[in-house]
């Protein structure tokens, strides 16, 4: 079954890649509504998109979603093929879809949500920090039950995919669908001095494993090499700020389009995260041919050994060893950093775009 013109919607509350699925169900013509809380898209025709800005700076993110759900709901009608959701908490629209016969196919970049919930009180307890305090209320069941009702969940990663085949599928169509990179904004240029630079970038706290890297620069500090950490402080990572403040310097808000020009005026990208989906800051510092040190847990497509190297999350011994490989062989490093700017131009939005649509006619041929 081909889907009709017109019969897809796709819903975002929120930003990121859903504009790139929109855009390939509006090029292959299937496109009826993107309902968005962001900017208008100049390659989407202004009639095709739902705007819903007055939530967006809503405090309470479960508040804002959940009327945004009941809004976009509304525009789901009998002749929807296809409804595509970008996040969880999707009841009204769930219910609604349900009601016209539409397929029901959800965007998930994340891990596992027990998964990752679970990971991350471990963490917690590790620190001796109340978990509940940054992890807030459960929202596991309700998650997975959304999950379990889609007929389609995309996923970026192995590391996704795996997280889910560990506490069983629960019966979920699970496929995976990486990300793109946009190479017009993300490129090398010369370098502008001889410092050997450690960068992370990202929002700086504890799920991204920053204060393993900074411990590991600590216990390298004979080393004349300077970390750069870009991003903003999360909540519970301030009082690392201060213990380690000798050993970092921090660079809080960069323009995204100005972030080739701090990538590319470093030596390796660290990022030791404890839990993403596909981490999209590895495929920009990636595009700017910087060598990447990773953990499997970033869902990065980082080749061990040959674009960086992928260590276990928690091991500041394996954070030196790989920054300091690097450190000693300027060699091996430009050689891995051509690599993993060579080996992310396969991973275009418009791959992206493609499998989607792929995913969409395969989906409505099972009714066949």
């Amino acid at each position: 079954m081909t889907p009709d013109l017109d019969s897809i919607i796709i819903s975002c509350c929120g930003a990121f890649h859903a504009r790139h699925a929109a855009l390939a169900a509006y090029q292959a013509g299937i496109l009826s509504h993107y309902i968005t809380t962001q900017p208008r898209y100049a390659q989407i025709p202004q009639d095709l998109i739902v705007r819903i800005p007055a939530i967006e700076h809503l405090y309470w993110n479960l508040i804002k979603k959940g009327i945004f759900d009941r809004i976009a709901q509304s525009y789901i009608e009998p002749h929807h093929k296809i409804f595509h959701a970008f996040s969880a908490f999707q009841e009204c629209c769930w219910r609604r879809a349900n009601e016209v016969g539409a397929k029901k196919v959800i965007d998930w970049g994340q891990a596992h949500p027990g998964y990752g919930r679970d990971l991350m009180k471990e963490e917690y307890d590790l620190l001796g920090i109340d978990a509940e305090s940054y992890l807030g209320r459960n929202h596991v069941e309700r998650t997975l039950n959304e999950l379990r009702q889609a007929d389609l969940v995309l996923v970026p990663s192995d590391f996704v995919a795996s997280s889910f085949e560990e506490r069983s599928k629960d019966g979920l169509n699970i496929c995976q669908n990486p990300y793109g990179i946009d190479l017009d904004m993300f490129w090398q240029i010369e370098k502008g001095d001889s410092t050997f630079r450690v960068i992370f970038v990202g929002a700086i706290g504890i799920r991204k494993g920053a204060h393993y890297l900074l411990e590991a620069v600590k216990q390298l500090k004979g080393l004349a090499l300077e970390l750069v950490l870009v991003g903003t402080v999360r909540p519970d990572f301030q009082t690392f700020m201060n213990d380690y403040s000798d050993y970092y310097r921090h660079v809080p808000a960069v323009p995204h389009h100005e972030l080739y020009k701090h990538y590319s005026n470093s030596s390796v990208f660290v990022f030791p995260s404890l839990l993403e989906g596909m981490a999209y800051v590895t495929l920009e510092a990636m595009a700017c041919g910087l060598p990447c040190i990773v953990t499997p847990n970033t869902g990065s497509v980082v080749r061990d050994g040959k674009d960086g190297f992928v260590v276990p999350i928690r091991d500041v011994e394996a954070l030196k060893e790989k920054i300091l490989f690097f450190y000693r062989h300027k060699d091996a490093r430009l050689e891995m950093g051509q690599n993993a700017r060579k080996h992310i131009e396969q991973f275009t939005w418009r791959q992206y775009g493609d499998r989607l649509i792929q995913y969409y006619h395969e989906l409505l041929q099972e009714d066949r």
